[in-house]
């Protein structure tokens, strides 16, 4: 019962900072919030909500809806104060466990471009430098009851429910567990070694176990469930996905849990599916090879992830995949933003690869 109640206190008391933090980013937007809710632009402020992730993930998408908004209202050179904090917060909110694939992609993803102007003055870095000892007494200050409430219960929690041969065992399994690559971080390696390929591949290699991939069909099917498509428009399947590039297509679908992939022949088009959180990659060329990591070899281009935001009350919607240009091919090998034309209930957030991967290697290199 004690152990319960601990818990319950303690994910009241992490929602109130959340709401608090919200309504304050909501509605003071003109006061400075250093002075009442600097402990949103902490690590460890995250890296303790993260322990209750499942109960907090509702006020933590809408404390990062909040901070995004600020973001947005500024040049990415202003030097306003709230804007400069507001940019903070974005990167620190990176530490934060977020079980959505797609929305744990664009945080990472804004959190990496974040970095180039969040700490721009040198005066700034000084200033937070000569800080930090004390803002990080404060922060502890602030959330010491989390803390030893946080010990009691789990003190109590392993003393009631573990015997110490069963504990020994529990303890080894969560040490693997937290040195194990997640799903997020598996489909991360995996489009970077996927565009790592794509640049580096030679056309005038000799062409080894050429597969002809069955139209509509999943390429990659020990590594992706298959993309559910029809050549016709139905109520939930609506999003055309034109093939333009002049050769195959190969469309990838972050989604929460197994990504998905489909093959789209030269000049084809199909009708998918698509929800909110959802996140495209288009990786097209000729000549598919199977190998220890399948791909195209000749005329390869790849695009970074998309993140769709599509109008709903809008029926009809198109996301068509265009030539790249002779030298942006040969040289970058990379199908850009320009490249993809949607209609006008279509927008597509840029998610760089590089970046994703910056900060996957960061994780696991140490």
């Amino acid at each position: 019962m004690f152990s319960n109640n601990s818990e319950k206190d303690v994910i009241h008391l992490l929602k109130n900072k959340i709401d608090y933090a919200i309504i304050h980013l909501n509605q003071n937007q003109t006061d400075n919030p250093d002075q009442n809710i600097k402990y949103i632009r902490s690590y460890l402020f995250y890296e303790i909500l993260n322990l209750y992730e499942p109960h907090l993930k509702n006020e933590l998408i809408k404390l990062y809806d909040s901070i995004i908004v600020i973001v947005n209202k500024f040049d990415i050179n202003s030097n306003n104060s709230i804007f400069r904090f507001a940019s903070q917060a974005q990167v620190a909110f990176q530490k934060s466990h977020i079980d959505d694939v797609a929305t744990k992609l664009y945080i990472d993803n804004n959190a990496e471009n974040a970095k180039d102007y969040a700490y721009k003055y040198s005066s700034e870095i000084k200033i937070d430098s000569n800080k930090s000892l004390f803002q990080r007494y404060s922060l502890i200050s602030l959330i010491g009851t989390i803390m030893i409430v946080i010990i009691i219960f789990t003190a109590t929690l392993n003393k009631r429910q573990k015997p110490n041969k069963e504990q020994e065992i529990y303890q080894a399994e969560n040490y693997y567990k937290k040195k194990k690559r997640t799903t997020y971080d598996n489909r991360i390696r995996f489009y970077y070694s996927l565009k790592r390929i794509t640049q580096k591949t030679r056309t005038d290699e000799i062409l080894l176990n050429e597969t002809k991939i069955p139209p509509f069909s999943n390429p990659f099917p020990k590594t992706f469930n298959l993309i559910v498509s029809d050549t016709i428009a139905s109520k939930d399947i609506d999003v055309q996905i034109a093939n333009k590039t002049g050769f195959d297509l190969i469309v990838f679908k972050m989604v929460k849990g197994k990504d998905e992939s489909i093959y789209i022949p030269q000049d084809n088009t199909i009708f998918i599916a698509l929800n909110p959180q959802d996140s495209l990659l288009f990786y097209s060329g000729n000549n598919f090879i199977t190998s220890k990591f399948s791909h195209f070899r000749e005329n390869m281009v790849i695009s970074d992830i998309y993140k769709v935001k599509k109008n709903e009350n809008i029926p009809f919607s198109t996301i068509s995949v265009t030539p790249t240009d002779s030298i942006n091919k040969y040289e970058k090998r990379l199908i850009s933003k320009k490249h993809i034309k949607t209609t006008d209930n279509i927008k597509l957030n840029k998610m760089s690869i590089d970046n994703l991967y910056r900060i996957y290697y960061t994780q696991y290199s140490n």
